[in-house]
């Protein structure tokens, strides 16, 4: 290849495409020209991309914990939920019981359903979740 041959392929691959290429002739012949520089830089690239796949490694393995954590966690939380709606029934049946005792108790001049009303509850409530 030659020079003129190589300037124009770097030029190509590297310049900006508005410039003319006389401009960009000088500008790549200076950067090509520091042999040095080019090898540092292509060494660099090369090192990198050698740490990519242990990196990748690394990252699935983690990936792979993180997913086993999560699942664990979505266990756990489906039996905490599972728990507080079961003690919500169950507190909701025991308000209903004292309604009802207290309601008996008044001489039937107000309903449980107002007795609950009353104190703040809606355990009577039939569309709860």
């Amino acid at each position: 290849m030659t020079l003129d041959e190589h300037i124009s392929y770097s030029y190509a691959l590297t310049a900006d495409p508005g410039k003319p290429l006389r401009e960009a002739k000088e500008t790549i012949v200076t950067l090509t020209g520091d042999n040095e520089m080019l090898n540092g830089i292509i060494k660099g690239l090369r090192q990198m991309l050698a740490d990519v796949e242990p990196a990748k490694e690394l990252l699935e393995k983690d990936l792979n914990a993180a997913m086993e954590e999560l699942r664990h966690h979505h266990e756990l939380l489906k039996l905490v939920v599972d728990g507080a709606t079961r003690l919500r029934l169950e507190r909701d049946e025991a308000r209903q019981f004292v309604c009802n005792r207290e309601y008996l108790m008044t001489g039937m001049t107000t309903t449980p359903e107002q007795i609950a009303k009353e104190r703040g509850w809606d355990c009577f409530k039939e569309d709860k979740p």
